[in-house]
Order: C-alpha cells, then sequence, then structure tokens
C-alpha cells in the first residue's frame, strides 16, 4: 500500500514500476517537475482518490493494463490530467481533470473504460491521436473546454456515448455555428448505439416526433470523418440508462479494509422497460458473469468488481466499479535477544505493519521503533505484538532477557552464579572425601605397626 503520502517539488511525486496489486490512495502529489504519479510496466493497480496537481503531468500509464483509475484530482497541470500512453483495458473512472492543456490524452491505448469524468476548462477536454482504438467513453462531462471537447486525430470502432458536452470552442456564442464541440478524423468510431446518443449543448431541438428525449435531427460531428450522433439527447442528465449500485457487508477495520469475507449485492434499476440483465467481473476471476444473488469475495488483498446492467430496450449502462479491500489475518512479530538487546521484527503481507507494542515486566506498553536495552541485572519478560493497517492484533508474545545489568564480576555471577557454586561445592566435597580416605589409610598403618 502506498496512502497518505504528501511528495512536493521532486521529479516524480510516486514512480510505480514492474509492480501489481498495489494500492495508492489519498496521497497527495503536487507541483513536481513530470509526474505527480507514474505507473509503468504495470498491472492491476488501485489509483483511487489522490490529488495530482501543477505537475508536467498529473497521472500517466505507461505501458500498463487493468489498473482502476479512479476519484482523482488531477487539476492546473501544464500538459495533461491524466495519460494513458501505450495502455489498455484500464478503467478510468469519476476523475476531475480541470484546468490543464489537455484534460485526458490517448496514445496508443485501447479497450480502455473511461466514464463519469470531469474534463472541463481545459484547452481540450480529451485527445486521442496516433491509433487509439476499442475505447468506450461514457458519460463524463466535458464543459468549457477552450477547444474542442473530444478531438479524436486518429482512432477506430471508439465509443462515445452519455457524454455532455457544454459549451466548448465557443458553441452557443454568437461566434460560432453548431457542431463544433467535438472533432472527429478517425474511422468507424460510433458516436450513439442503442438509440442514445449524447447531450450538445448547442443541439437540443427539435423534439417533436418519438423516440421522445431524442433531438429529431444528427448532430453532426466536425472532421473528416463524416461522423453524426443519430440520437442527440434533448437534456442534460437524463436518466435513459440503468443504474447500478453494490453494496458491501462484512466486518468493517481501519482504513476502509474489511478483516472478513465481505459479500457483494447489486441493486439495478432502469426506467422503461426495466432491467433485463446485470453482469460483474472480478479482477482475479477473468470473465464477465451474469448476476443472480449476492455473492461473497473472501480471498485477502485488494479486488476490484466492475458492474453494469442492461435494460429490455438493450441499453448498457456504463461500467462502474468498487475496489474491495480484505485482510483478515493477523502480522506476525518475532523477536530475537542478544544479551540485553532485544529487537523485535513484525511482517504482514496484506495491509502492512501498522505498529509494534512491547512491555517490560508488565509496565506500561511502548510503540517499538528500533532495538532495545534492558538494563537491568536479573531475569526480565518481554511481551509484544504488532497491529496491522486493518486493524489486526496479533495474540500477545513472551520473551525473556536474563543479564547482569553493568557487567563485569557482578554480571559474571548474575549469568553463570548458580554452575559455579555447584563447581565449588563438588570440589569441597572431593576434598572432604580424599582426607577422609586419607585419615582412614593413616589410621589403618598405626595399628598395624603396634
Amino acid at each position: 500500500m502506498v496512502n497518505n503520502n504528501t511528495c512536493l517539488v521532486n521529479y516524480w511525486g510516486i514512480y510505480i514500476q514492474d509492480s501489481s496489486d498495489i494500492n495508492l490512495t489519498n496521497n497527495i502529489c503536487d507541483s513536481n517537475t513530470y509526474e505527480g504519479i507514474f505507473i509503468e510496466l504495470s498491472r492491476d493497480n488501485t489509483i483511487c482518490n489522490n490529488s495530482c496537481s501543477n505537475n508536467s503531468i498529473g497521472i500517466l500509464l505507461d505501458l500498463s493494463t487493468y489498473n482502476l483509475v479512479s476519484n482523482n484530482s488531477c487539476w492546473s497541470n501544464t500538459l495533461s490530467g491524466i495519460i494513458p500512453n501505450l495502455s489498455s483495458n484500464n478503467t478510468i473512472n469519476g476523475n476531475s481533470c480541470k484546468l490543464n492543456d489537455m484534460g485526458m490524452e490517448f496514445y496508443q491505448s485501447g479497450a480502455n473504460i473511461v466514464s463519469n469524468n470531469n474534463c472541463s476548462d481545459n484547452s481540450k477536454g480529451m485527445h486521442f491521436w496516433s491509433i487509439c482504438n476499442d475505447n468506450s467513453i461514457i458519460g463524463n462531462l466535458f464543459e468549457n473546454n477552450s477547444d474542442y471537447g473530444i478531438w479524436i486525430q486518429y482512432g477506430s470502432y471508439n465509443l462515445l456515448r452519455n457524454n455532455s458536452f457544454i459549451r466548448n470552442h465557443g458553441a452557443n456564442s454568437s461566434y460560432y455555428p453548431a457542431h463544433v464541440q467535438a472533432y472527429d478524423d478517425g474511422t468507424n468510431n460510433y458516436w450513439s448505439s442503442s438509440g442514445y446518443g449524447n447531450y450538445w449543448s448547442d443541439w437540443t431541438t427539435p423534439d417533436i416526433v418519438a423516440p421522445f428525449g431524442i433531438v429529431d435531427n444528427p448532430y453532426n460531428i466536425s472532421g473528416s470523418a463524416g461522423a453524426k450522433d443519430y440520437y442527440p439527447l434533448v437534456k442534460l442528465g437524463a436518466n435513459l440508462y440503468p443504474m447500478t449500485t453494490a453494496s458491501l457487508s462484512g466486518t468493517l477495520g481501519l482504513n476502509g479494509w474489511y478483516r472478513s469475507s465481505v459479500t457483494v449485492t447489486l441493486h439495478a434499476t432502469a426506467s422503461g422497460g426495466g432491467v433485463n440483465a446485470t453482469f460483474y467481473h472480478i479482477s482475479t476471476s477473468g470473465s464477465w458473469l451474469k448476476y443472480s444473488s449476492s455473492f461473497v469475495l473472501s480471498n485477502d488483498g485488494i479486488s476490484t468488481v466492475q458492474f453494469y446492467s442492461m435494460d429490455n430496450a438493450s441499453n448498457n449502462e456504463s461500467v462502474k466499479s468498487t475496489a474491495i479491500k480484505i485482510d483478515t489475518k493477523s502480522p506476525t512479530t518475532h523477536a530475537t535477544v542478544t544479551g540485553s538487546s532485544v529487537t523485535l521484527s513484525a511482517s504482514d503481507n496484506v495491509s502492512g505493519v501498522n505498529c509494534t507494542k512491547y512491555r517490560v515486566d508488565s509496565g506500561t506498553w511502548l510503540n517499538y521503533s528500533g532495538a532495545f536495552q534492558v538494563a537491568a541485572a536479573g531475569n526480565h519478560t518481554i511481551e509484544f505484538y504488532s497491529i496491522d493497517n486493518a486493524g489486526n492484533n496479533e495474540s500477545m508474545k513472551t520473551t525473556w532477557v536474563s543479564n547482569g545489568g553493568g557487567g563485569g564480576l557482578g554480571s559474571i555471577f548474575d549469568q553463570y552464579g548458580i554452575p559455579i557454586i555447584g563447581f565449588i561445592i563438588a570440589i569441597i566435597v572431593v576434598i572432604a572425601v580424599y582426607h577422609a580416605l586419607s585419615s582412614k589409610g593413616k589410621d589403618s598403618k598405626g595399628k598395624e605397626n603396634e
């Protein structure tokens, strides 16, 4: 875990390379020369609730897959808020990317799910360049970007649906006509599907014929592709898609960790025809499953559950996700005694060690920070245990220290007094027996001489 750090005025705020299953949460990575957070050659990591502002780039994914980037604040970066570079199958959800040159920038990155992000008040809201294919751009807000809300320079078969485009590139002003909020120079990109498209603030009427809630005329996307949104939405925030929420049940510990198995229950609603089916995917399972009832996660570690629903009109909700952290095991602490010095070593392979406690001879509990000395002479009892970041307490353990305090002859006697006394007594006994036998022999000779 990499949590609750403040990383200011460095080359990089946080740099993760060739790693997986790392949780980066609640870090402040501002005012660094390059990236606030740089993830390279890594997969299955969770990057949530971080502040990445006033850097060159807020968050950079480089050659990385299956990561969750969620609810981060990426403001006022000189280049981009978030960049997936040569990265695929990532989920980028619920981030705020404002006041950058580019809100998000994609380079040779495909099959990413980009949903419910705020890409507003930038130069460009989102930019695709150099072969960006098969991305799903769903439910995002593009507002008041001085250039286009989305510019697809190179890219094919990207799905863009249920996004909101408001006053980008001067739209709704007297200086610009309609159809200026997005630009598509790619091929075969889908700006609508299943009868629903996007909301365009410069194209909201007329809506005279069914289906109602859809502008009767398509929205023409600027650019060489000649793309169209065939089903532009009449108003912002129209609830045209199913809505699914997840509820979690288990023994909640510290720092968002559960100390037990977690039961996941999905709840779906849909207007109109109702819910047809709900689907979910667990990061450790590898396949999408049809939801029928609550399911249980019991493996220690961080699992990401993705889910969405489909209504009876075949409208698919944008994919949502939640990270579930489970640690059911207590940490383990070992003691090493060398003379009067005690060293405690704790480990926890899931949430990590929070602290180690110890006390000497039933005294006050202390926080362990390094090897300590038990200076007083005699035998001493050391009790100790550790607590992990999930709040699991280890069972108390005991070790002993036996020493003479100040050293010298007194110390030697304290450690070896009983053996020495025993040895001395043995010598005395031997001498006494010897003298007894010698005296008896002399007496015998005296009697013979008589």
